[in-house]
């Protein structure tokens, strides 16, 4: 239920009567009336008491006519009043409502029925004009306030800027009045003009885009501008209320970043061309040992076969045993040769990469080596279906070297087992090759990939020592990454992983 809390300043107490007569309490509405019977009083009790309305008699007997009205509003200009005039004069009901009252009534049996919906209405009124006063003085606050430029552009001419947007140009209020026509770069006009005629056109509500304004001390500055077209309540365009915020730091970041990517452009270039330069270079001198340096070996070779063959009677056993190291050391170099340049190759060959099946490409190039092996017991264990992705050639290199240096290493063994398989590490595919051979010491395993770095003396283990860097090379052009674990002595497992992609795992059936 609604109280309503009323000040009747009245001396009449006939017109009291009749007044209080019509304001009768009903489910929703009760009133809470006091009276005073002259201007003095009324004060006092308004200097005590709030209320909702006050009802003021102008000739009372210490104040008469319109300066009661004027002497109340005065010392209470926050309160509302309703005078109450025993003269049926229109011109003193308007005086009063332009000295601050909110309305009039006629004392009158005949208008008193009408003051219950008069009360009403202007507390109603008083509440919304409160309600509107709040909202623009919020909308004040945040316009003078905000830490970004704002503006409001009015229809007919007229504009209103906050302290943000001056600061942000570098002009004072007074200054802005002349300058408004010109801050806008002149690149840009063109799109201020076609964002204001899309908001009066009604194609959008809102337009949010970039500029450039120009400072007074005429450097630019780079705003994003938020625009947007107030209405009133027929739809005719009042005014259009804009948010600025300047970019330009940003903008000098942009600038600044876009320099250093056509700086880095142009290195890449450079950069692409020395390399290609090099890679060429390369191609020559791999050209150069494939045809230069394997006729000398070849010849060196050769000669000193003829001279064991064709001089053996003269030669006695440290010459013979010289002419062999000479042969040894010439194939030697023929292998290295060979490793190197597979090596080069590898990192030069197109990559044709496609689904294959892994086991069974082990299972040939375990055939090929064990063909060439007598005297040994080596089991092989190899897990079927397993599957892969990648260039058929490169990867049948990568188990052949794998393969041989289980082989190798496992040879002080009476039984070689070699496995091959795959599992999931981290939910990722990981294939490898396990041997129980002599291992390695895993302080050193950082030297495994390496090309010419060995853990085992080449007399014992004879090798290029450019396999396991051959591997590494052939891994890496398919995304992986390999390592190795061991147990000296007793084992040493490779595990490589290819992609590094889970989509890349093998399927669960083949």
């Amino acid at each position: 239920m609604k109280v309503i809390k009323l000040l009747v300043i009245e001396d009449n107490p006939g017109d009291y009567l009749d007044l209080r007569k019509c304001l009768t309490d009903n489910d929703e509405i009760t009133y809470k009336v006091s009276q005073r019977k002259d201007l003095a009083s009324g004060m006092d009790y308004l200097k005590t008491n709030s209320v909702d309305l006050v009802l003021l008699d102008l000739g009372l007997p210490d104040s008469d006519g319109i300066v009661t009205l004027t002497a109340l509003k005065q010392q209470f200009p926050e309160v509302g009043i309703i005078v109450l005039t025993g003269y049926n004069d229109g011109a003193l009901g308007i005086e009063a409502i332009h000295k601050g009252a909110l309305d009039y009534l006629v004392k009158h049996s005949s208008t008193y029925p009408f003051l219950p919906n008069t009360i009403l209405f202007n507390i109603e009124r008083r509440d919304k004009n409160k309600l509107l006063e709040e909202s623009e003085e919020r909308f004040r606050n945040v316009f003078e306030f905000s830490a970004d430029g704002k503006a409001i552009t009015y229809l007919d001419g007229g504009f209103k800027v906050n302290k943000a947007y001056l600061e942000m140009l570098g002009y004072d209020e007074d200054e802005i009045a002349d300058a408004w026509m010109k801050i806008t770069h002149p690149e840009d006009i063109e799109i201020s003009r076609q964002v204001m005629e899309d908001l009066m056109m009604g194609r959008a509500e809102k337009r949010i885009y970039e500029k450039r304004f120009i400072h007074k001390d005429g450097s630019v500055v780079w705003v994003t501008i938020s625009s947007a077209l107030h209405r009133d309540e027929h739809g005719k365009p009042v005014y259009m209320i804009t948010s600025v915020v300047d970019i330009s730091e940003r903008k000098q970041r942009e600038t600044e970043i876009h320099r250093l990517n056509e700086t880095l452009e142009q290195k890449v270039r450079e950069r692409t061309a020395q390399l290609t330069a090099a890679i060429k270079e390369l191609e020559a001198f791999s050209y150069s040992i494939s045809h230069d340096l394997r006729a000398p070996l070849r010849t060196i070779d050769g000669y000193c076969s003829i001279v064991m063959e064709d001089y053996a009677d003269v030669l006695d056993v440290p010459g013979k045993e010289y002419l062999a190291k000479i042969r040894n050391n010439a194939q030697h170099m023929s292998r290295l040769i060979d490793s190197l340049l597979v090596l080069a190759k590898i990192q030069q060959a197109d990559l044709d990469n496609k689904p294959l099946n892994f086991s069974d490409l082990a299972s040939e190039v375990k055939q090929k080596l064990l063909d060439e092996i007598t005297g040994r017991s080596i089991e092989f264990v190899i897990q079927p279906k397993v599957m892969v992705s990648g260039d058929r050639n490169l990867l049948e290199v990568l188990l052949h070297h794998l393969f041989s240096n289980a082989i190798k290493y496992t040879a002080p063994k009476k039984q070689a087992v070699i496995e091959f398989g795959i599992k999931q590490l981290n939910n990722k595919a990981v294939y490898f090759v396990r041997d129980n051979g002599i291992g390695f010491d895993m302080a050193y395993v950082n030297k495994l990939f390496v090309a010419f770095q060995r853990l085992h003396s080449a007399r014992d283990y004879p090798g290029t020592g450019i396999g396991l860097a051959t591997v590494n090379r052939i891994i890496k052009r398919h995304g992986g990454s390999i390592w190795a674990e061991s147990v000296t002595g007793e084992s040493a497992t490779f595990l490589f992983s290819l992609w590094d992609v889970i989509e890349r795992r093998h399927p669960h059936s083949a």
